[in-house]
């Protein structure tokens, strides 16, 4: 997992995978934890909210509050 978590990093900065319920305990093992925060994704029009993304997105830092937005870049497929 390390050298997966490594390669994503490399690629995508921080590496934010959206694990849903069931597969959230490998991640929080590994020191991540859900976002508390909104979900949105920097679009050509600006921010697009994703909200079914909220609640199973991990991430490496402090869990957001619900006035924080995680806002990664647009790109051709699933954001996360």
């Amino acid at each position: 997992m390390a050298a997966l978590e490594g390669a994503v990093a490399r690629a995508r900065g921080s590496g934010a995978p959206s694990a849903g319920d069931e597969g959230a305990a490998p991640h929080t093992a590994r020191g991540r934890h859900p976002w508390g925060g909104r979900i949105a994704a920097l679009g050509p029009d600006g921010a697009v909210p994703l909200p079914e993304e909220e609640g199973g997105t991990c991430v490496r830092r402090a869990p957001g509050g619900p006035e924080e937005r995680l806002v990664p870049d647009w790109r051709d497929g699933d954001v996360f």
